[in-house]
């Protein structure tokens, strides 16, 4: 048989993205989000299956959010994504981008997260005895929303109207539940319908809220025993609490807490006490920690403050003596402005004396004393009378994890600034945002199964860099399609099979289909590259 020679041409005619993007749609499918999309929506034409958009807008939350405007363009990019949800890009248009967001009102939100609870629980075995609560807020780039209110800010951002929302997570980081808010509602009044609406969604279950320092009053807990669920919150100390510390000199400090050899050491005094409730008394416990070292950088910071605080009445006296404050009514209400700017104001006594036109700071030494004995320690109260202390702090250092949703939250998805302008789409766009999260938290749950470390954000990067080429190979007038990976590192292979993403063939394996394809012709016998 003869043999010649044919010219070998490559052709790219794809290079989208592929890592990132199918391992978010494959999680999303493995929490069978679409169903529960389908299934507790209300059904109303919308030219495109309601569950699918809805699980586009999720893939691109977890890609990092376009705005709505070009959410088509970025879809239009994703050739992967389009051969497994079967949307045309050409008839999407930007109002596809937030017009499901209206079919998500807070009772299918609370019916969706159920059902990827039920998933965590039946499919990674997880339960729901703890869930670690915090609050956040986000901004508005506008003023039209009634759920928009002036706040305390957590972005520092008090020129803009802003929302509140609560955030429930699992142990390991997996979203639970959440809530919204108008801005102006105070952390403390979240956590009754918190409690409420969990005890309501799952009653067979006792949970244990872990909650940060300052977010309960006394009411908060009693609701939370009244829902035959349990806590452990972080308490300021004032009030009560502050005469309890009190009452517990440092010499009574003599229970060491086991802790890891990173963590400076702790002792511990227990205390028990009851909260009344209907139906009686339910015993607490109170733990009283001291941390010697920050017992120390306490003491410091408090003297520095005071030096600080000095220094700012000096200038007051500076006025003084140059003639520009004559009155001692103004003088002294000066003088304590500038103790309060420092935080010192409970220190001091201000008095002022007219004869020698002096400010005198006499010290309060007992409020000084006070302050001595409270450095270095924290207050712990739960409704787990056995739990050892070293139990009831771990656990309560574990809402670290929910903290850590909110950056991801706010940094990662991310959810600001908010540019809608109705209450059921700015809940809903939050409610995404957080779905996002569940996506990259189970996403770091299965790196860890293969021995990954690092945070979502790095996993994420890692896979993004994994690109799908789609090349033709003309060999004459035969047209061989070859698909290949850029990017794939062994770390990112494996993870993406961990997912169960399906990959494509190695190129090897399509040069031998050219080389068959080769054969078979009468007139090609050996093909160059």
């Amino acid at each position: 048989m003869s043999k010649m020679l044919l010219r070998v041409r490559h052709e790219i005619v794809e290079n989208a993205d592929f890592g990132a993007v199918m391992a978010s749609d494959t999680i999303i499918q493995s929490l069978k989000l679409e169903q529960s999309f389908e299934r507790h929506t209300h059904k109303r034409p919308l030219g495109h299956p309601l569950g699918r958009l809805l699980r586009l807008i999720l893939n691109n939350y977890c890609a990092g959010r376009t705005s709505k405007n070009k959410l088509g363009k970025w879809y239009a990019d994703q050739s992967a994504l389009q051969e497994r949800l079967k949307l045309d890009p050409v008839d999407l248009n930007h109002q596809d981008a937030y017009r499901p967001l209206d079919y998500l009102d807070d009772r299918a939100q609370a019916a969706i997260l159920n059902d990827c609870l039920i998933v965590l629980v039946t499919e990674f075995g997880f339960d729901l005895s703890l869930l670690y609560e915090d609050t956040s807020s986000s901004y508005f780039e506008g003023e039209k929303c009634p759920l928009a209110g002036q706040g305390y800010s957590r972005d520092r951002r008090p020129d803009r109207p802003q929302v509140n929302y609560d955030v429930g997570v699992l142990p390991g980081g997996f979203p639970a539940r959440m809530g919204v808010y108008g801005g102006k509602v105070p952390d403390n009044r979240v956590i009754d319908q918190v409690s409420d609406e969990w005890a309501q969604q799952h009653p067979g279950e006792r949970t244990v809220l872990v909650l940060d320092r300052g977010m309960t009053l006394w009411r908060n807990r009693v609701r939370i025993i009244a829902n035959r669920q349990g806590y452990v919150a972080g308490l300021k100390i004032e009030g009560a609490i502050r005469s309890l510390v009190l009452s517990c000199p440092n010499t009574e400090f003599t229970e060491d807490v086991p802790l890891p050899n990173d963590k400076e050491p702790l002792k511990v005094v227990r205390r028990a006490a009851t909260i009344r409730v209907r139906g009686g008394d339910v015993p607490v416990v109170n733990h009283v920690f001291f941390n010697p070292a920050k017992a120390e950088r306490d003491r410091e910071q408090r003297e520095r403050r005071i030096v600080r605080a000095r220094a700012a009445v000096a200038e007051v006296q500076a006025q003084v003596d140059a003639g520009q404050l004559r009155k001692p009514s103004v003088i002294r209400r000066r003088a304590k402005k500038k103790l309060k700017k420092h935080k010192a104001h409970a220190l001091f006594a201000v008095k002022f004396d007219p004869q020698q036109r002096r400010i005198i700071l006499e010290p309060r030494e007992e409020e000084l004393a006070k302050r001595a004995l409270l450095d270095g320690k924290f207050v712990l109260q739960t409704t787990e009378v056995e739990w050892s202390s070293e139990k009831t702090l771990t656990t309560y250092r574990g809402h670290d994890e929910a903290e850590k949703v909110i950056q991801r939250l706010k940094q990662v998805v991310p959810v600001r600034p908010i540019r809608h302008w109705n209450d059921r789409r700015v809940a809903a766009h939050i409610f995404l945002s957080i779905l996002a999260c569940l996506v990259m938290a189970v996403l770091r749950y299965l790196a860890r199964q293969i021995g990954l470390s690092g945070g979502v954000e790095s996993l994420r990067e890692m896979l993004q860099r994994v690109r799908r080429v789609v090349s033709h190979v003309h060999i004459g007038e035969l047209v061989v399609p070859q698909v290949t990976l850029t990017g794939l590192t062994e770390d990112a292979r494996r993870l993406l099979e961990r997912i169960g993403v399906p990959l494509p063939e190695p190129p090897e394996a399509a040069w031998v289909a050219v080389r068959l394809e080769a054969e078979r012709g009468v007139q090609v016998a050996l093909v160059l590259t």
